[in-house]
């Protein structure tokens, strides 16, 4: 008669096996919000993502871009989210920052202050509205945290702009100051092309279909309360960037 019995050796041998294929095999869940709401902050780096390698045109296609920046934060054991931006967007950051950066990882929490809701902008949105319509934010979901044990391979068409930095609270409170005051970059012309930059991407997201309604309204469950508490399951920080945006981004150093 053939034993089922499995001796200590085999059976753990067995469990690494199943182990490696395990963490092989993850992949970590995210959820989509809104267009245009997003922290105006990055600590976990920004890349610029390329149709391909060597390339300077970047990803067009919004679910390639999604796709090669999610292999991004995957491949960073502390990112909780990652934000991608749209092309229209890239041309007014390369022309103040020096360079551009359609992919940005989140990794601590930040005061709800850093967030932007590019809805809210109405008729006369500021600089920070408008320069938040082109950016849409993936937060990782909770079960995915702590889910793999190990870096995920990471995409070979993103390349680092901005290394991922931790800011100071003296930082961040003057960083705060600066999104309450509207984003006033005192540059005209800078200003002039983030509003081209809006009005593209507000055209291309009203002219694609709407989110599913069960996104929307985790989106809203993760909106503010009027007594201000932060709601950390819609918003997690953002910041490698630090002052300009939450896409484009430039260190807080520069501010």
């Amino acid at each position: 008669m053939k034993s089922n019995f499995m001796s200590p050796v085999v059976a753990a041998v067995v469990a690494l096996a199943a182990a490696a294929v395990a963490n092989d095999d993850c992949t970590s869940s995210y959820t989509q919000l809104p267009h245009g709401q997003t922290p105006y902050e990055n600590d976990g780096g920004c890349f610029f993502c390329a149709k391909f390698k060597g390339s300077s045109f970047p990803i067009s296609d919004l679910g390639d871009l999604s796709d090669n920046c999610k292999q991004m934060c995957d491949n960073d054991p502390d990112c909780s989210a990652y934000t991608i931006a749209r092309s229209a967007s890239l041309h007014a950051h390369e022309y103040y920052w020096g360079s551009a950066a359609n992919c940005c990882l989140e990794r601590e929490e930040y005061p709800p202050e850093t967030y932007i809701d590019a809805q809210n902008g109405g008729d006369e949105p500021n600089t920070c509205e408008k320069e938040s319509m082109c950016w849409t934010r993936y937060e990782k979901d909770e079960e995915s945290l702590s889910k793999c044990d190990k870096k995920q391979k990471k995409s070979k068409l993103c390349k680092p702009i901005w290394k991922a930095r931790k800011f100071s609270n003296k930082r961040k409170k003057k960083h705060m100051k600066f999104i309450k005051n509207g984003c006033d970059y005192k540059d005209e012309k800078f200003e002039s092309m983030l509003d081209e930059a809006y009005q593209q991407c507000k055209a291309e997201i009203e002219d694609e279909p709407q989110q599913p309604e069960l996104v929307q309204q985790k989106a809203q469950q993760a909106t503010f309360e009027n007594t201000g508490v932060y709601q950390r399951s819609a918003w997690v920080a953002h910041g490698v960037f630090g002052a300009i945006a939450f896409g484009i981004l430039a260190p807080l150093s520069a501010f």
